[in-house]
């Protein structure tokens, strides 16, 4: 099967919200394309992700020899450009929260996806995904005025 540099570029984004590390992210991708490799697939995008995500929660279930477990970022330089600082934020806010909780912020706030695309992906019903996602960001709300507080 081909894939065009989006596809996997939004793949890979896709796993890089889920693992929070580029390696893990690529592998979880690359193992995820392995698994559909040859199948003729209807809604390719859509089936493909599911795939990402089963084999993410698996393997955390599993607790697999910690593959695709979240890592601990490496430190950044002191010399950062406010954007750079303020990535760095939310990044750490983002590690705050559980996996299912990034990757509900990632489908709807990042990628721009609709409640029901999300609900139908994650296989729950929307008030669910909606009440899931309102306490995520409440979540980050609280740390976020923790953090500035401590500034």
């Amino acid at each position: 099967m081909k894939y065009s540099q989006d596809e996997l570029n939004n793949y890979y984004r896709y796993a890089l919200a889920l693992t929070n590390h580029s390696n893990d992210a690529y592998d979880l991708v690359h193992d995820a394309l392995i698994k559909v490799e040859g199948r003729m697939l209807f809604k390719r995008q859509a089936y493909i992700k599911m795939v990402i995500r089963n084999h993410y929660f698996d393997t955390l279930r599993k607790g697999s020899k910690n593959e695709y477990v979240e890592s601990v970022p490496e430190e950044a330089s002191l010399e950062l450009e406010s954007i750079l600082v303020d990535q760095m934020e939310v990044a750490s806010l983002l590690e705050k929260v559980t996996p299912e909780e990034r990757e509900l912020i990632y489908l709807i706030e990042i990628e721009g996806q609709t409640y029901k695309e999300v609900s139908k992906l994650l296989q729950v019903s929307q008030g669910t995904l909606l009440s899931k996602l309102h306490r995520a960001k409440k979540k980050l709300k609280q740390w976020s005025k923790k953090n500035e507080t401590a500034s």
